[in-house]
């Protein structure tokens, strides 16, 4: 009798797991925009690659309309960059900057190898300081620019743009 309740209650959870959405999308490359929002993506691929030559980290940017938990996302942002750049060669570290376009906000997750003098936390309030202005003017390409300037300053000890 156990084995049927609980075979059933699987039966029952399972679509409902299945069925729910990813946090973010799969990163395949270095840039990811599901909103269509940021123009000159290509260009800002290319900066992201260049970041990496540079700094030795990946920076996984994604753009997002809105995020519906953060707890999660955070929870789970280590694996899914050890996923992400499991397949990229040369990187001692991975980032993940995620930009939300309905209430314009940057959210940092790194991989904990990402060394800048500051913890986490600090590190990403300073480039969502840096970036909040242009992302609120809808300028998402500068904010997105600044953002990675601003990042590759402080892990190469440089002053921040």
């Amino acid at each position: 009798m156990k084995k049927f309740i609980i075979l059933l209650s699987l039966l029952i959870l399972l679509p409902l797991t299945a069925a729910s959405k990813p946090l973010i999308p799969i990163m395949k490359t270095l840039f990811t925009d599901v909103t269509g929002t940021v123009p000159d993506a290509e260009e800002i691929a290319h900066k992201a690659e260049l970041f990496r030559q540079q700094t030795g980290i990946a920076p996984f940017i994604v753009v997002l309309p809105d995020i519906n938990n953060e707890a999660s996302l955070r929870q789970n942002g280590k694996a899914m960059l050890a996923h992400a750049s499991s397949s990229l060669s040369d990187v001692k570290g991975s980032v993940l900057l995620l930009f939300t376009t309905r209430e314009p906000r940057l959210i940092m997750i790194t991989n904990g190898q990402v060394e800048s003098g500051l913890d986490d936390k600090h590190l990403g309030l300073l480039i969502e300081n840096h970036t909040l202005a242009y992302l609120n003017a809808d300028l998402w390409y500068q904010g997105i620019n600044n953002a990675l300037a601003v990042l590759q300053a402080q892990i190469l000890k440089q002053s921040t743009p």
